[in-house]
């Protein structure tokens, strides 16, 4: 399904150094660019992250193998670099590859997907660096539930960062509606439409499943009602997407807050002390990082 509003800050994110698509489970980030990515004339190399992938050896040998699916061969020096000396330096290796393809006469896109999975310190120290000196023809895209460590802030002063939010990736009421058009035989009545919207907030997981339950016109993942003879079965789904997805993750400190919170609809540090009758400041902060649907609503972050 067509989204030109964020079409639009995708293709915006390629005269900066970085764009980065941050939001919880089941927001489609990934949807979102594998779409847009496919309709680009730039070359692209795309990597899936996950937590095996701490090792700064490996994630260059995946950053060289994405490469290489654009031109093969391309960054062999790096490889044999990092092959071959021990305790090598991320700068120099970054260094060496951004050299390679600073020479190469295409535009280059590289996506690295699920990057919240990685906690190594010197892989966010030489992408980084990588960011820092970016060849002009080389773009990154980032897909993350929770903000990687790297100078954003500065970045975003320089206006070298393009940021796509759960705000920008929730789905209005006109979306939902041209999704089922799309998607099921039968639309779905305004008041279904509003009632879905409000219970889901725009969020595409909580409307969304197989095709085995709905008539659907394709084999993809689709959409159904939310209508009252079957919100068992949504929010059974829901259930265990959340389960499955964001509820295992956490560490059993973060859960146990969550936990311990969920009655609250809003809530701030010296709230949750109080519910839990403990310090809470640093369990918090790691929950609403974690992306863990805690959203910020001031300049205090409460």
């Amino acid at each position: 399904m067509e989204r030109p509003s964020l079409r639009r800050l995708l293709d915006q994110g390629l005269t900066a150094k970085l764009t980065l698509v941050m939001a919880p489970a089941g927001f489609g980030k990934s949807t979102l660019i594998a779409e847009w990515i496919h309709k680009q004339p730039h070359s692209y190399g795309w990597i899936s992250l996950d937590e095996r992938d701490n090792d700064l050896v490996r994630f260059m040998e995946y950053l060289i193998a994405a490469l290489r699916t654009i031109q093969p061969g391309l960054c062999d020096s790096v490889l044999q670099y990092i092959q071959e000396t021990r305790d090598f330096s991320a700068e120099t290796a970054m260094t060496l590859l951004m050299n390679e393809v600073q020479a190469q006469s295409r535009e280059i896109v590289v996506v690295l997907d699920d990057y919240h999975a990685i906690c190594e310190p010197s892989i966010h120290h030489g992408l980084a660096f990588l960011l820092a000196y970016l060849p002009r023809n080389m773009h990154v895209v980032i897909a993350s539930r929770s903000e990687p460590p790297l100078p954003l802030s500065a970045m975003l002063a320089r206006r070298q960062l393009i940021r796509i939010s759960a705000n920008d990736l929730r789905f209005t009421i006109q979306e939902i509606r041209e999704l089922f058009r799309l998607t099921i035989d039968e639309p779905l009545t305004e008041e279904e439409l509003s009632r879905l919207g409000h219970r889901t907030e725009g969020w595409i997981a909580g409307f969304s499943c197989r095709k085995k339950n709905v008539r659907a016109k394709e084999n993809d993942i689709v959409a159904y009602p939310f209508t009252q003879q079957r919100p068992e079965q949504l929010e059974g789904d829901i259930v265990d997407y959340l389960t499955e997805e964001v509820l295992s993750r956490p560490t059993p400190d973060v859960q146990q807050f969550l936990l311990k919170t969920a009655v609250l609809e809003r809530m701030n540090e010296s709230l949750c002390n109080h519910i839990i009758q403990k310090e809470s400041g640093k369990t918090l902060h790691e929950a609403v990082q974690s992306g863990l649907f805690l959203i910020p609503l001031d300049r205090d972050r409460m």
